[in-house]
C-alpha cells in the first residue's frame, strides 16, 4: 500500500478517535460516581494518547493529520451531543460508552483487515490500540456488572 493511501486510512482512524474522545469528554460532565469518573478520565487519557500517536505517525509518514473529526464527523458529533444532552442516568451513559467503544474496536479491526500494512511500526501501534480498546471495554463492562447497571 502506498504512503498516500496509508495516510488517508490513518486519518480516517484519527477522525474516529477524535469523535470518540469528544463524545467521552462531553459525557464526562454527567458522571457522578467517583470510581466511574476515575475510569472515565483514564479512558479519555488513553484516547487522547491515541490521537497524539496517530498524528505523529501520519506526520512521520509525510502526511497532514486531520485535527478534527471532519465535516461529517462534526455533524455527527453535534447530533450526538443534542441527542444525549439530557442523558443523566449512569446506566445509560455506561451502555452508550460500551457501544461506542465496540464501534471503535470494530473500526480498528476493519482498518487492520482493509490495509494489511507492511510496516511493523504501524502494526505495533495498531496492536497497542486494540489492546487498549479491549482493556477499556473490559473495565466498562466490569463496572457495569459490579454496579448492577445491566
Amino acid at each position: 500500500m502506498n504512503t498516500k493511501k496509508v495516510n488517508k486510512a490513518l486519518n480516517q482512524l484519527l477522525k474516529g478517535t477524535h469523535m470518540g474522545t469528544s463524545l467521552f469528554k462531553f459525557l464526562e460532565k454527567k458522571i457522578k460516581t467517583k470510581q466511574l469518573r476515575k475510569l472515565w478520565r483514564e479512558m479519555i487519557d488513553t484516547l487522547s494518547y491515541h490521537e497524539k500517536t496517530l498524528t505523529r505517525l501520519i506526520e512521520t509518514n509525510g502526511g497532514e493529520p486531520v485535527d478534527s473529526a471532519g465535516v461529517m464527523g462534526t455533524m455527527t458529533d453535534i447530533m450526538y451531543k443534542m441527542r444525549y444532552l439530557f442523558l443523566s442516568d449512569e446506566k445509560d451513559i455506561l451502555a452508550l460508552s460500551i457501544k461506542s467503544m465496540e464501534q471503535g474496536r470494530k473500526a480498528l479491526s476493519a482498518f487492520d483487515i482493509r490495509c494489511n500494512l507492511p510496516s511493523k511500526d504501524i502494526n505495533k501501534i495498531l496492536q497497542r490500540m486494540k489492546k487498549d480498546y479491549e482493556e477499556i471495554l473490559y473495565e466498562l463492562k466490569r463496572f457495569q456488572l459490579e454496579s448492577q447497571y445491566v
